[in-house]
């Protein structure tokens, strides 16, 4: 079974104020510290991108989305229809600080179409994985959210134990890097980027 990692990339950053993917967290564009992250178990990394923009990166397949800004639904269509895969494991742009064993676990998880993670009672879109079967790519994905694969798919949530959730922490806006780099200067951290 092919596995593909995938970081979702195409946002507008409205809220951010200028192109978050390129704000430092820790010293490193927030982009880099998710790629680096997810290089750790795979060299076949994709990032799904704005349509109107070139990204490039060393052993890295940039997806351009065919329409701009429709959401990280239609991103994720973008992928799954032009890179062969039979499991696809998607990441925000946005997310520092993932965990490997979040990675780990969301690769080797395959019994179910759509896996997911729950934290403390709170079901997160993201990070996900899904299988090619769990989508129909011809139905309009634009401003769809991602949590509506859940419609007509057989899914999974894990129970993600973790005391403060910040492992699904995402940085919207420039308060929010505040926060997750004060986070990261806190003693006895879970995560760190």
């Amino acid at each position: 079974m092919k596995t593909v990692l995938c970081i979702l990339a195409g946002g507008k950053s409205s809220r951010f104020k200028e192109d978050k993917r390129w704000a430092k967290i820790n010293g490193k564009p927030l982009l880099l510290v998710v790629l680096e992250k997810l290089k750790r178990f795979s060299n076949n990394i994709v990032i799904s991108s704005r349509s109107s923009e070139e990204i490039h990166m060393e052993g890295v397949t940039v997806i351009r989305d065919s329409e701009s800004f429709g959401g990280p639904l239609c991103g994720i269509f973008e992928v799954v229809k032009k890179v062969q895969g039979d499991r696809y494991v998607f990441f925000a742009a946005d997310m520092p600080f993932i965990t490997d064993i979040m990675i780990r676990t969301l690769i080797d998880r395959g019994e179910k179409l759509v896996v997911m993670f729950q934290c403390r009672g709170k079901i997160y879109p993201l990070p996900i994985a899904i299988s090619r079967h769990a989508l129909d790519l011809k139905s309009d994905c634009r401003n769809r959210r991602i949590m509506s694969i859940l419609d007509n798919a057989e899914y999974e949530v894990i129970d993600y134990n973790s005391q403060d959730c910040m492992e699904f922490f995402n940085i919207n806006t420039q308060d929010d890097l505040l926060k997750a780099t004060e986070y990261l200067l806190k003693p006895n951290k879970n995560t760190k980027p």
